[in-house]
């Protein structure tokens, strides 16, 4: 071979190796025997197909090169393991090489010779590799990133709370599905429009709120605003509020979580109400200085424009007056007053409710000439002539039983009608300010007259009497009568120590002996003992008299309250079995955050073991027995199931037809969670078996088991249900349906874990969905 072409290939890195036309090796580069398993394969004389297996095959090819009918013959990116001959820096990696062979013939050889020319290119297919590599994690990182937008996508739209996302100018970028269905507005028309178009409330200004977000790490919680629907119906929000990272050419951007808390706070109110009242109740001297406080009370917490309290001025003529009004001081509410002030429609509500003695409420439509009022209990205002304004007018007896006192009146320019919960706490303080009037009323009698105080407390439903300092009956009114069981005659035999039960004479005594010293004792409870030994439960207060010229006398006033007591134990007894049933749906854990939390619960736990189990054969016995059989018989052997969850301290999650799975390891640390589920997958096992023999079946049970991170929580609005998700979950539903009845299968992991403690036998590779082929073994037992 000419020394040019030797020269040529020697500057370009290829070595080379000259045959003959029977491909024999005639030269060889020096560096040429690198490229084969030992260098004696590229001696002068041996087959060059010794260290080219690769040319097996080729024959024809090389042959057509020496007739000249084919210019050239190649392999690209021949592998070669580097072995022990090679330098100790390259041994055992892999070199690449491009084999190419060409005939001589124009270069004046004869016999004309092949050159087979050997290029590492390792380097080259190194960098290919690189590429291809880097292209396919770019590609795969492209696709998580697509689905990750679209999982977030999907948790914005499912949450119940409003979200939106709103630029720096206020301007609102992002919304979800249920801040359009709260505020009633079209994506369309959310999008693009300034926050301020749904937060209404005076006090928010977005500027300072962003700028505050901007300066501080942390969000802001529980930003109460009041914010307008697309109707203009009002509505309180409870919003989170903080920065997120948006694109640095847009600015900032700002994320608000809204939760609608307007039933709430309107609750919060109307209990602030009712405790106002009965504090000013309790609190007033007379009933004139009640009337006021009251009806502002009502009105500021109620939301009611004007109240006024129409009062009966005399028993004899039974003529209803106003004797108290308060209104909201607004000039709207005053234009809104006069307008009503020349009709009669407030007074003919005002008594109907009174003769009636329940509530009553119209829609008034207040016309341009005057005003007309629509039928009692008007349900809606589109009753009212077009173009008028609307108004509502609610009526509220005060009356206790039989007796009635007098009425109050609300009126608002909102017309719509009252809510049953509103018309329930009015009548409820109605009565208790007919209970007042009672009282106050009584105790102006006492001081009047003996002969009308006696007539007042013997109508009275409160149980009232008298006594001497022995605590001897000097007086006891009807309903002390009637609930004790004694007759007035017995009753004066008879010491107020003798109806208490042994164990609340000395408490009584001690407080007998504070009324004694000048002291009025309030909201005094004891128990006294009928004629029939019937325990009653009194409540009231009593304090000491001493008129001129007579000595001192305890009165007391009762009210019989075992009822309500007993209503009380009920409610409470009702509690405590809701609060059992919602214990057996969902663990304690997750019960107590529920119960404090209206928002939904999801937890991630780094290990937790989840088992499923499958009753294989119960579809063949279910075709034979009735529907009641066919549960009563799954119900005995899941209820087995649950005895032994509660023997190794699992969470059973729930039942799919006849299929079972638990946890262990959430949502409270289990120290040994893995071996736990092992133990009850072979009790299962055993009491498969037991029930096999008892009822003469043929069942089995298939089980899988898997151990790894978990997502566990509640979800929904109805019917909780606390639930697994993840890989762990997905790989033990394998396991089970991927097993073999009686068996029980397991992953590695599991196996690793308790190999040192529990017997198994390797089953073998199986394809797992998502997850390739993976090995399994049977639990066969412990050690």
């Amino acid at each position: 071979m000419h020394e040019a072409i030797e020269e040529l290939l020697s500057a370009r890195g290829i070595e080379y190796v000259l045959l003959d036309p029977e491909l024999r090796v005639v030269r060889t580069s020096a560096r040429a025997c690198s490229f084969v398993e030992s260098p004696e394969l590229l001696r002068a004389g041996e087959d060059i197909r010794s260290g080219f297996p690769e040319l097996f095959g080729a024959e024809d090819c090389l042959e057509a090169i020496v007739r000249g009918e084919s210019e050239r013959f190649e392999i690209r990116a021949i592998a070669r393991s580097l072995g022990t001959f090679h330098e100790p820096s390259v041994q055992g990696t892999v070199a690449y090489l491009d084999l190419q062979i060409v005939c001589l013939r124009a270069h004046c050889e004869s016999p004309p010779k092949l050159l087979a020319t050997l290029e590492n290119v390792s380097d080259r297919m190194n960098l290919e590799q690189t590429l291809v590599q880097s292209t396919n994690e770019m590609s795969l990182m492209m696709a998580s990133l697509e689905a990750s937008h679209e999982y977030i996508h999907k948790v914005i739209e499912s949450i119940a709370d409003a979200l939106f996302v709103v630029r720096a100018d206020g301007i609102i970028k992002t919304v979800n599905r249920s801040a359009l269905e709260w505020f009633g507005y079209a994506r369309s028309e959310s999008i693009g429009q300034p926050i301020t178009r749904i937060i209404t409330d005076e006090r928010f200004v977005f500027e300072e709120l962003h700028q505050s977000l901007t300066t501080r790490s942390e969000s802001i919680r529980e930003l109460e605003m009041h914010c307008s629907t697309k109707t203009g119906k009002q509505l309180l929000v409870a919003f989170s509020c903080s920065s997120i990272a948006a694109d640095p050419h847009s600015g900032s951007e700002f994320l608000y979580i809204g939760r609608d808390i307007t039933a709430t706070r309107q609750a919060q109110r109307r209990v602030a109400a009712q405790y106002r009242v009965a504090q000013i109740l309790s609190t007033s001297a007379s009933v004139e200085l009640a009337l006021q406080p009251i009806l502002e009370t009502l009105c500021e917490n109620l939301d009611w424009l004007t109240g006024e309290m129409w009062l009966v001025e005399s028993e004899i003529s039974l003529d209803l007056k106003p004797v108290a009004t308060w209104q909201k001081p607004s000039e709207e509410v005053r234009t809104w007053q006069l307008q009503a002030q020349t009709n009669t429609e407030r007074e003919n509500l005002a008594r109907y409710a009174w003769q009636s003695g329940q509530p009553q409420w119209c829609i008034l439509s207040i016309l341009d000439g005057g005003s007309q009022e629509m039928p009692l209990n008007a349900r809606a205002a589109s009753r009212s002539p077009a173009g008028s304004q609307h108004s509502l007018m609610l009526a509220i007896p005060i009356k206790s039983g039989q007796d009635k006192y007098g009425v109050m009146l609300f009126l608002n320019s909102e017309a719509k009608s009252p809510d049953e919960n509103l018309l329930q706490i009015l009548d409820t303080i109605g009565t208790n300010l007919a209970q007042f009037f009672q009282r106050k009323r009584a105790e102006a009698a006492l001081a009047e007259s003996e002969e009308r105080y006696r007539d007042l407390f013997e109508n009275a439903s409160d149980l009232i009497w008298s006594f001497d300092v022995r605590g001897r009956f000097l007086y006891a009114n009807r309903a002390c009568q009637q609930a004790l069981g004694y007759s007035w005659q017995e009753l004066k035999q008879r010491s107020m120590f003798d109806l208490l039960p042994l164990g609340q004479r000395i408490e009584f005594a001690k407080n007998f002996r504070r009324a004694l010293y000048g002291e009025r004792i309030e909201q005094m409870r004891t128990t006294l003992l009928t004629i029939a030994n019937r325990r009653i439960e009194i409540e009231g207060s009593i304090s000491s008299k001493q008129g001129k010229g007579e000595e001192i006398a305890i009165q007391a006033m009762f009210r019989d309250i075992t009822q309500r007591l007993a209503t009380e134990l009920a409610l409470r007894d009702q509690q405590q079995r809701a609060e059992r049933l919602l214990l057996n749906i969902l663990p304690a854990k997750i019960a107590a955050k529920l119960k404090l939390n209206d928002r939904t619960i999801a937890e991630k736990f780094d290990r937790a073991t989840v088992l499923f189990a499958d009753i294989v054969g119960f579809t063949g016995i279910a075709g034979e027995l009735s529907p009641l059989e066919l549960v009563n018989l799954l119900n005995d052997i899941f209820s087995q199931f649950d005895r032994l969850t509660e023997l190794h301290k699992l969470e059973k999650i729930k039942t799919i037809g006849d299929a079972y799975m638990l946890v262990s390891g959430i949502p409270e640390h289990h120290p040994n969670n893995i071996a736990a589920v092992a133990d009850f997958a072979l009790d299962v096992q055993d009491a498969i078996a037991q029930f096999n023999g008892d009822r003469n079946f043929n069942l089995s049970i298939r089980v899988g088991i898997h151990t790894g991170p978990v997502v566990a929580g509640v979800i929904g609005l109805k019917k909780f249900i606390y639930d697994l998700w993840g890989d762990t979950v997905n790989i033990a539903s394998r396991m089970e349906s991927h097993g073999v009845p009686g068996r029980i299968q397991v992953t590695q992991a599991v196996r690793d874990s308790l190999r040192s403690h529990y017997k198994f036998e390797y089953r073998g590779q199986i394809p797992i969905k998502g997850k390739g082929k993976m090995d399994t073994y049977w639990l066969v037992g412990k050690l």
